[in-house]
């Protein structure tokens, strides 16, 4: 998978959990402006899409760093 279709993967779902968490705020928290409501979900969505990466990242440097000594069942 190429470096671009890696990062329009994760640009559509920081914006697909920025529409969710927005959606849900508008429901739950009515009394936030839109523009905090923007905030929030955007700053939501970047913490989770931060953080999947990493478990993405991390996974395969353990796999890599320790292909010889993997039993696979």
């Amino acid at each position: 998978m190429g470096l671009t279709t890696l990062h329009n993967l994760f640009v559509r779902e920081h914006n697909r959990i920025a529409r969710i968490f927005s959606a849900w705020l508008k429901l739950y928290r009515p009394e936030l402006t839109d523009e905090e409501i923007d905030e929030y979900s955007y700053q939501e969505a970047r913490r989770i899409v931060i953080a999947e990466n990493q478990v993405c990242t991390l996974t395969m440097v353990y796999i890599q760093s320790h292909r010889n000594s993997l039993i696979l069942i």
